[in-house]
């Protein structure tokens, strides 16, 4: 999985983070992306990604977990790679 110019990026589920001033956790939903090659440092901002070629997009699972969509069957025309 790659950004559009063909660096590396993956998606993190986010289901749980311990609630400030609380014993307890609270739910959130989302992901984050980050640059596959910067050791999570660098936030990769879309959930625009590309396999293959192909233009897809990341999604939450309904229960828990990252989806890539694909939104095209083929390779974009305009793809530089």
């Amino acid at each position: 999985m790659t950004d559009r110019s063909g660096h590396p990026v993956v998606f993190y589920d986010i289901q749980a983070l311990p609630a400030p001033n609380s014993s307890g956790v609270t739910l959130i939903g989302g992901f984050y992306g980050y640059y596959a090659n910067t050791g999570l440092q660098e936030i990769y901002p879309s959930s625009t990604c590309y396999v293959d070629g192909i233009t897809c997009e990341a999604k939450n699972a309904r229960f828990g977990g990252i989806v890539i969509e694909a939104l095209t069957a083929q390779p974009s025309e305009d793809d530089e790679r």
